[in-house]
């Protein structure tokens, strides 16, 4: 009897012990799983309030990442009508927003180069000063040390020296500058809703809508227009030029005239022709350039220009 119940309070103490794990066991699977879902919770949540990341995406033309565009516009010469404007001297880029917020887009001419002549942001051109206008542009003013290689910027307390010669940095106001004054031809650039729009105006900044709907997006537009300098009216004593084209005029715009030896003395109190001094200077300085470019010069070369245009697209928030 003594040992049976021996055995059976070690039978006892056993089943306890199991009792016991299996527990314990049951507890740690638990734990592990519990604490497997609140880090899964936590995560869900974390993930939730970064909030949905809005997609950004403007297509230039076939080339997504394209911000930067060359535009050539070959043989131009004054006095162009308005259909070979409109044909030739025109130039479009089309943007698409393929993104989830509203964009803005703008533009800057980036460089110019006409006749070997080039003109590019960020670099520094020879920049005449005289006595007078000496002072109203100290500040943007530079000139260039030649012992270092590096453009120095003129103090404020400086005077003017004719020996010098001055810089200034090419930045996006002096371009403009430079297009508006320096040449006979007229730039004209801007963003355009519909694509090959060559009559509406064009506009410096255009908002675009978000990818999905209706206006998201835009044509980028150039123009170069080569008008004569002015037009004279034909003197009552003025005998017909041959080598003149005369026009006719209806309010502001000037209409090229068929006009010949036998028409002229009848016509020549509607008529006027074109002072192009300035056109001419141009038309030698293009002869020069491609005679030494070539060794000869033909009639269409006239005057070619390449700009490089960036236009630059941003996120927009407004309303």
């Amino acid at each position: 009897m003594g040992r049976r119940s021996l055995r059976t309070r070690e039978n006892v103490v056993n089943h306890s012990r199991k009792l016991t794990i299996i527990p314990l066991i049951f507890s740690v699977i638990f734990l592990v799983t519990g604490t497997y879902a609140w880090f899964t919770y936590f995560s869900d949540v974390d993930i939730n309030l970064t909030g949905h990341v809005v997609s950004w995406k403007i297509n230039f033309d076939e080339d997504a990442n394209l911000t930067e565009t060359v535009m050539e516009f070959n043989q131009i010469y004054p006095g162009m009508n308005e259909k070979e404007t409109a044909e030739t001297l025109n130039k479009f880029l089309s943007i698409e927003n393929q993104g989830e917020t509203k964009a803005k887009v703008t533009y800057y001419v980036k460089s110019i180069e006409i006749l070997g002549e080039t003109y590019t942001l960020g670099e520094y051109i020879e920049t005449p000063v005289t006595a007078t206008t000496f002072n109203s542009l100290i500040g943007d003013l530079y000139t260039f040390d030649s012992t270092s290689g590096t453009y120095i910027v003129v103090a404020p307390s400086a005077t003017y020296n004719a020996s010098t010669t001055y810089y200034s940095l090419l930045d996006q106001t002096n371009m403009s500058n430079i297009l508006a004054t320096k040449y006979p031809f007229k730039f004209n650039f801007g963003f355009v809703s519909a694509e090959n729009d060559v009559t509406t105006a064009a506009v410096p900044e255009m908002i675009i809508s978000k990818f999905g709907e209706t206006g998201n997006a835009t044509n980028f537009r150039a123009n170069i227009s080569w008008p004569y300098e002015t037009y004279i009216r034909v003197d009552n004593s003025d005998d017909f030029n041959d080598h003149l084209d005369y026009y006719t005029k209806s309010g502001s715009t000037y209409t090229k005239a068929t006009v010949g030896p036998t028409t002229f003395d009848s016509l020549k109190s509607t008529l006027y022709y074109a002072n192009d001094i300035e056109d001419t200077y141009w038309g030698n300085k293009a002869a020069e350039y491609y005679q030494e470019q070539s060794g000869s010069y033909s009639a269409e070369d006239i005057v070619s220009v390449k700009l490089v245009v960036v236009v630059h697209a941003e996120e927009y928030l407004g309303e």
